[in-house]
């Protein structure tokens, strides 16, 4: 049975300096590489008694990132063309490197070592190698493979991680069904959220407010694969427009996870809207500039079937937008009462929560209101503090 790690307060009797190593060679995209870069923007390493963090990267996420006198970046290419060579380079090169580093524990953000470097934490952030519903999503294709081994060296390093740090209890469930009982440490820090997300609800306005030239826009971001189904959005909003006539615009926002995803979102964008008049498909935007994208739109929708914290969620509910939501994974647990919610595989349903919120500007109002006061909680800030505690305590 795990146990639970329960005091993550400062120790000041605790004087040995710690050298903590992350192993983030699988961290790309997406929200591993905010997570990253906002735990390394932490300040208060040395009151921590941490004084040497080594982070081990590719080339594209190691420019993200800063060195100071406490973080050192190592650089590597050597394994970013297939999981099999990051394995290799595991075992054989970054267990060298992390003794010779004088590292006195080890963090992998991206859940998986099979090195034999010890002791290790290890974090849950991709939940879609723990279901085997999604996974069957893809069919016979590479990404069913790499998500099956993930799902056999997730487990197996879970199993023999000395502490494991979970984003939220669906997760934690979701896992232990496959693991069993874990016996390392087990703790819940969720996610923080940046600063420039943090923005007051907007007056919710009644949609005869709004005309052709100036709509109302619902606003879909997201990765567009298979278990975000965006077709489905767009079947519901089409339906929406020719029964209520409605001036709605739906504007989709991300970059292309697999190409049958793709073309499902092209296809029914043909479908639904030959003209190319009211769906928007921009592609990705980076998370830069993603706020501004945020502040342009009505209501946010999300429609995801599997997430670990919907990190995206947490952005709309902090940028004041009501949200449509999916009824899967954790969703509820974040969003909580605030939202109106639906079956991502269920056109009818996404129409009907579409219309509930759509023709409610009162409902609106109070979901926005509720869920921002959830999401300014959510601190990039606490959530460094709770993991480099935790990774201190661990070593």
């Amino acid at each position: 049975m795990e146990k639970k790690f329960i005091n993550l307060n400062y120790d000041k009797n605790f004087k040995k300096k710690i050298c903590i190593g992350i192993d983030a060679s699988n961290i790309r995209a997406g929200g591993g590489v905010t997570h990253l870069t906002e735990l390394l923007k932490f300040k208060d390493f040395e009151k921590l008694n941490i004084n040497k963090i080594v982070v081990w990267s590719g080339q594209e996420t190691i420019k993200l990132l800063k060195k100071n006198k406490i973080i050192s970046l190592r650089k590597s290419t050597s394994f970013e063309s297939s999981i099999i060579k990051r394995i290799f380079w595991q075992i054989f090169i970054l267990s060298k490197e992390i003794k010779k580093e004088k590292c006195d524990i080890l963090f992998s953000p991206g859940g998986f070592y099979l090195g034999n470097f010890n002791p290790i934490v290890a974090m849950s952030q991709n939940l879609l190698p723990f279901s085997w519903r999604e996974i069957i999503r893809f069919g016979v294709s590479l990404k069913t493979l790499r998500l099956y081994l993930l799902r056999i060296s997730q487990t197996y390093t879970f199993n023999r991680a000395n502490g494991i740090i979970f984003l939220s209890k669906f997760a934690l469930k979701t896992v232990k069904k496959v693991t069993g009982n874990l016996k390392g440490s087990v703790i819940l820090i969720p996610h923080g959220i940046n600063e420039k997300f943090i923005n007051l609800p907007r007056k919710q306005l009644n949609i005869s407010s709004y005309s052709i030239k100036n709509n109302y826009k619902i606003l879909y971001v997201s990765t567009i694969s298979l278990y975000k189904h965006q077709w489905n959005v767009i079947e519901a909003v089409a339906k929406l427009r020719n029964k209520y006539g409605w001036p709605l615009e739906l504007n989709i926002v991300g970059s292309v996870g697999d190409s049958l995803a793709i073309k499902k979102l092209k296809n029914s964008i043909a479908l639904w809207d030959p003209e190319r008049k009211w769906v928007k498909f921009n592609g990705p935007v980076s998370h830069e500039l993603i706020n501004k994208v945020y502040k342009k739109a009505d209501l946010g929708i999300f429609a995801s079937s599997c997430e670990n914290m919907p990190n995206i969620l947490i952005e709309m509910m902090a940028m004041g937008l009501p949200v449509a939501c999916s009824n899967k994974g954790p969703m509820m647990e974040f969003l909580r009462q605030h939202g109106s919610y639906f079956n991502p595989e269920s056109p009818k349903e996404i129409f009907h929560s579409l219309k509930n919120l759509i023709k409610n500007p009162k409902l609106r109002k109070k979901n926005s209101k509720n869920s921002y006061k959830i999401a300014k909680k959510y601190s990039w800030n606490q959530s460094s503090k709770a993991t480099f505690n935790f990774l201190k305590n661990i070593a």
